[in-house]
C-alpha cells in the first residue's frame, strides 16, 4: 500500500468521524503491517503532528463528566506528558502519565452493601468505616473511568497513541472550580 494515492481511499471514512483503526480498513485489503503507515497518514489528514497535539491539548482543558456503573463525577486533566516516538521509521505523537483532579462531591453507589447506598467521595474517604481494600478498589475504578472517558471523548480519533500503563496515571480529589465560579453557577441554577 504505502502511497498517498492509496491512503486517500480512507478519507471518506475519516470524514465520517470513524476511527483510523476501524475494522473497515480491512475491507480495503489493509493488513496489520500497514497500521503505522495508516496512523501516520491519519495524523497528516488531521493537519500534522503539531496540529494533532494542539487540538488534543485544547480538548484536555475541559471539565469532563463521567458516569459509569455506580459512579457519577466530574474531573479534569491536570497533567500529562506528550512524546514523539519512532515506529518503523515514522514519528508518532504519544500521550501518557495522566494526572486527574476529581471533584470530591462525585458519587458512587456501593453495590457491595445490602442497601446499595449512594455516597459522595468525601463521605466515603473521610467518614465511612470501610476496609482499605475497598477504598483502594474505588480509587482504582475512578482512575479507570477517567482514562476510559479521556480515550472515548478525546483520544480515540485524535491520532495520538496512549503510552504507558495505568500505573503511571494518578488522581487526587480537589475543587474543579474556584469558590467564586461555584457560587456563580449556583446563582445561575437558581434563576433557571
Amino acid at each position: 500500500m504505502n502511497s498517498s494515492k492509496d491512503i486517500k481511499m480512507l478519507y471518506p471514512l475519516w470524514d465520517k468521524g470513524l476511527s483510523p483503526y476501524t475494522d473497515k480498513v480491512k475491507f480495503y485489503g489493509l493488513a496489520p503491517k500497514d497500521m503505522n503507515f495508516i496512523h501516520v497518514s491519519y495524523i497528516e489528514y488531521m493537519g500534522g503532528a503539531e496540529e494533532v497535539i494542539k487540538k488534543t491539548e485544547e480538548q484536555l482543558k475541559q471539565i469532563f463528566h463521567a458516569q459509569d456503573g455506580g459512579y457519577d463525577f466530574n474531573f479534569k486533566v491536570t497533567n500529562y506528558i506528550i512524546k514523539s516516538i519512532e515506529q518503523e521509521g515514522y514519528l508518532i505523537p504519544t500521550i501518557g502519565d495522566f494526572n486527574y483532579l476529581v471533584d470530591p462531591k462525585g458519587e458512587v453507589t456501593i453495590h457491595a452493601f445490602s442497601d446499595a447506598p449512594t455516597v459522595s467521595f468525601n463521605y466515603l474517604y473521610d467518614e465511612m468505616d470501610v476496609e482499605a481494600d475497598f477504598v483502594w478498589e474505588v480509587g482504582h475504578e475512578i482512575l479507570d473511568i477517567c482514562n476510559d472517558t479521556i480515550f472515548i471523548k478525546v483520544l480515540k480519533n485524535s491520532g495520538m497513541i496512549i503510552r504507558g500503563t495505568m500505573e503511571d496515571d494518578k488522581f487526587e480529589f480537589g475543587p474543579l472550580y474556584s469558590d467564586k465560579l461555584e457560587e456563580s453557577l449556583k446563582n445561575i441554577k437558581r434563576l433557571l
